[in-house]
């Protein structure tokens, strides 16, 4: 009897230790697959804008009004700007970028005593400071892109490309579309000693000091265009809509270089804002974060939150949603 239960026991023993390596694998397994998401990176109410440097990210929450920025390694907000108000207009920032020392930014709003929108440029050093009012216009198609190249900020004016001192002072009319039609330009993005800017179903490029003013159409885009990203290739995002007013649904890469084209693809849906990355475009839509392989291959659905916007740094992708920011590893 006791040989027997000493086996009994020797067997419990056994099944016990195999149950135990099991989940240890499991354990070790679960941890290797640890999710890229982190859905509570910074919580803040509405993040409608976001940039993305080496240190920190950028971002405009509160309806819109309030500028900040956070460590990219995580930490406290700091709040940069405050569009002001005077409890009759409804201000709000409507595009930011960085630079090397500056960050860029619109303030689109509503002039009560004309009676007439405002879109204003704005560049707030990195160091601290107030804003230093680049550029203005009563036009609500001025400013609908912007970049920032060296000691200057190219602009989009309704038809035309324009810069202006980041340090202030008299915005210069760079270029324009040859035909000169009457379509609203998009997305200013340095390429090498070229600007290349998108108008309509048209990429056109000026190089940077040109005395022509006219820009060289670089190449048609089967829809509406607007620039997202660059490297090696321009990638542009399509709408259906004249003037890029639709959400676009789909992309295409270009060569900045020779206008080639690439294939078209499909998100799957429509989106509002993008970024690239150096293997996946991340699409900002209504229904969550879709990333899609530009080397092809299907949409993969990121997360289920709305987004509103996103940028891209070295290691990580930032969303904006309702409730904050979304911080997504690179794998």
């Amino acid at each position: 009897m006791r040989s027997s239960i000493s086996f009994v026991s020797l067997f419990f023993v056994f099944v016990l230790g195999c149950v135990g390596e099991h989940a240890k694998g499991d354990d070790a397994g679960s941890g290797s697959q640890e999710s890229p998401v982190e859905p509570d990176w910074l919580a803040t109410p509405y993040v409608s804008r976001i940039a993305v440097d080496a240190s920190h990210v950028y971002f405009v929450a509160g309806g819109g009004a309030e500028l900040s920025r956070s460590p990219i390694a995580g930490g406290a907000a700091e709040a940069l700007y405050t569009v002001p108000s005077d409890g009759t207009s409804f201000d709000m920032i409507d595009a930011l970028v960085v630079g090397a020392n500056d960050i860029v930014f619109v303030v689109d709003g509503y002039d009560t005593d004309t009676q007439a929108q405002t879109r204003t440029l704005y560049a707030l050093a990195k160091a601290g400071g107030s804003p230093r009012m680049l550029a203005s216009s009563q036009d609500s198609r001025a400013y609908l892109g912007v970049t920032i190249d060296g000691d200057y900020v190219y602009f989009t004016s309704f038809t035309s490309l324009v810069r202006v001192p980041l340090a202030g002072g008299t915005s210069q009319f760079v270029g324009e579309s040859p035909e000169s039609v009457q379509y609203w330009a998009f997305s200013p993005t340095v390429v090498g000693d070229k600007i290349v800017w998108a108008e309509s179903q048209s990429l056109f490029a000026i190089a940077k000091g040109s005395s022509s003013r006219e820009g060289m159409r670089l190449a048609y885009v089967p829809g509406s265009g607007k620039i997202i990203g660059s490297d090696a290739v321009l990638v542009v995002a399509l709408s259906s809509q004249i003037d890029f007013l639709g959400l676009a649904s789909k992309f295409i890469e270009v060569d900045p270089t020779t206008g080639l084209l690439g294939p078209v693809v499909d998100v799957g849906t429509t989106f509002d804002d993008a970024a690239v990355t150096a293997d996946a475009v991340w699409a900002a839509t209504s229904t969550g974060l879709v990333r899609v392989p530009r080397a092809g291959g299907a949409p993969e659905q990121v997360t289920t939150v709305r987004s509103l916007s996103i940028a891209a740094g070295s290691e990580a992708v930032f969303v904006g949603t309702e409730d904050g920011i979304t911080r997504v590893k690179l794998q």
